[in-house]
């Protein structure tokens, strides 16, 4: 299966999976398999997750799925905070905030996958 490109988060952008390929569903997004709802928020939700492996089987490390729906997030406002988060999470290294290991821009959301918090971490 072919790696997403990273890029801004700009939702006018095109996907980052050619929209053949790209699962969008309840129980997946692109190679990552979606498990129970963490939290939500103003413009997302957030599922731990599991990127698929060879013939389609979990595994691998557990990761936290942001799911933010582009309908929400349609003002210049609103798109530069969500550009912002990512941004500071790409770059900042410290042990209190999480890593963002993967972006996907879809046609329905954009999806950023992060390290997972939670006790000791």
């Amino acid at each position: 299966m072919q790696e997403p490109r990273q890029h801004s988060c700009d939702p006018s952008l095109p996907p980052s999976f050619p929209p053949s390929l790209l699962i969008e569903s309840e129980q997946q997004v692109g190679p990552y398999a979606l498990g129970s709802k963490l939290g939500e928020g103003q413009f997302a939700k957030v599922f731990s997750c599991r990127k698929r492996g060879e013939g389609g089987r979990e595994g691998g490390e557990e990761y936290a799925l942001k799911v933010i729906n582009k309908e929400k997030v349609a003002s210049i406002a609103a798109l530069r905070r969500v550009d912002s988060e990512i941004g500071a999470q790409r770059t900042l290294r410290h042990k209190g905030i999480l890593k963002v290991k993967d972006v996907i821009n879809g046609r329905f959301g954009l999806y950023v996958v992060m390290e997972k918090g939670g006790k000791g971490k």
